[in-house]
């Protein structure tokens, strides 16, 4: 059984599907969950779907771009590749 943080998350942001806010909650609960003790594996992060931005634009699958662009990305090699961990090093907003 996966912890999904928020059930489908694009309804609870503003602009609505707008994929950074969440990623400032995955980036504070991940770090949380690991030194609790809880396996990252264990985590389901929402990745695929529509993402807007906070001036309106959207993209029909642009969820996990807003996610990755509202971070300071560390692993580029792996987006390139297109694997996506997101517990491998992002830092968002205040997060």
């Amino acid at each position: 059984m996966l912890f999904e943080p928020i059930n489908e998350p694009w309804g609870y942001t503003t602009p609505q599907y707008g994929g950074a806010q969440y990623a400032d909650v995955i980036a504070a609960l991940l770090p949380a969950a690991r030194a609790a003790g809880i396996p990252l594996d264990d985590i389901y992060v929402a990745a695929t779907g529509k993402g807007c931005t906070a001036t309106g634009e959207c993209m029909s699958n642009g969820w996990l771009t807003s996610m990755y662009a509202a971070c300071e990305v560390v692993w580029p090699e792996l987006l390139a590749a297109g694997e996506h961990r997101p517990d491998a090093g992002c830092r968002c907003g205040s997060a």
